[in-house]
């Protein structure tokens, strides 16, 4: 009886220490920690080991870091330098090699010119231009300047690029020789200069004038001053023939000599020709011929370059009957 009594002391002592194992909140499927705390941690908040692995497993430097998310894939390699960067998105796609200049040909821009047209008062040209970004011409009176490409896109008039068309130039001067300029622009800011044409208008009315001075002049100008007025004493030699006429000017004093405006044969009177002093030496003659009536228009204009140029028309009547035919345009420098 007492065997029995004991042995059913020892069963329940093994029963109450099961018990108590399976509640200490380790091995059963309950929460037992404190609010706030994570599962596992231990009580004073420290991960335990397991969960204190983020490099190898959590999504660490290796997977998440610097390998996959890191400098690796996700930053100088992927997204950084090589892809994002120089490599692909910066100099060499989309730097110097693609979008700048270094390895960037651009063809130069071509233009020429053409004659069409020669008029009195006018000259007409054909332009052509191609890979050009601006074109522009340029018709000035002759001198002895040359004008540059700078020149011509500066002063001169805009025209269609990389096509052909017909330019007029106009109010010209009749029997003037002109030159025609064209330049062309390219993408880089490079200019083509066209090759200068020379042309001279037609000449202006002569009708049958018994002396015509329009070809081959050379003139020269004294400059003094007479009775309160200025006086241009101007000579026309013509080179080939021999005659020289002489026209005897008279304008306000203040100006310039020679200003623009017509001059009837007069007395010396401002704004006429003196009829005294105006008359024509004819080639191996020693005697002048005077002029019974007549008049003498002069034009001033400017060259691109500045330089004053002198265009003087004149029909008179000599006192023999025969007639005097003047056109001349040109530089007509003071006799010193």
């Amino acid at each position: 009886m007492q065997f029995i009594k004991l042995l059913a002391m020892l069963i329940l002592s093994f029963t109450i220490v099961a018990c108590e194992d399976n509640n200490d909140g380790k091995s059963s499927g309950v929460n037992n920690n404190t609010p706030g705390q994570l599962p596992n941690d231990d009580i004073d908040g420290t991960p335990d080991d397991d969960m204190n692995k983020p490099n190898e497993e959590h999504g660490g430097n290796d997977e998440g870091g610097n390998d996959e998310g890191g400098n690796d894939e996700g930053g100088n390699y992927e997204s950084g330098n090589d892809e994002g960067g120089n490599d692909e998105g910066g100099n060499d796609e989309g730097g110097n090699d693609e979008g700048g200049n270094d390895n960037v040909n651009v063809a130069a821009a071509e233009i020429s010119l053409h004659v069409k047209e020669i008029a009195e008062n006018s000259i007409s040209f054909e332009l052509t231009s191609a890979n050009a970004e601006e074109v522009r011409w340029l018709c000035t009176i002759q001198t002895t300047a040359v004008l540059t490409g700078e020149d011509v896109m500066l002063e001169g008039t805009v025209a269609d690029a990389n096509t052909t068309t017909i330019i007029e130039a106009t109010e010209l001067i009749a029997g003037a020789t002109y030159e025609i300029y064209g330049a062309a622009k390219n993408s880089k800011g490079d200019i083509t200069l066209a090759s200068t044409l020379v042309v001279k208008t037609t000449n202006g009315y002569v009708g049958d004038a018994t002396y015509c001075f329009v070809d081959n002049i050379t003139a020269s100008v004294d400059i003094m001053q007479t009775n309160g007025l200025r006086n241009d004493y101007v000579s026309f030699y013509d080179d080939v023939k021999g005659h020289t006429l002489f026209i005897d000017f008279y304008s306000p004093l203040g100006g310039e000599y020679l200003p623009a405006g017509t001059y009837p044969l007069g007395d010396g009177s401002s704004m006429t020709s003196d009829q005294q002093y105006t008359y024509i030496l004819l080639a191996g003659q020693q005697d002048f011929i005077r002029i019974t009536e007549g008049s003498a228009t002069v034009a001033v204009v400017s060259s691109a370059t500045g330089a004053i140029i002198h265009s003087i028309t004149a029909n008179y009547t000599m006192t023999t009957g025969d007639t005097i035919a003047l056109q001349f345009t040109g530089t007509i420098k003071p006799r010193i």
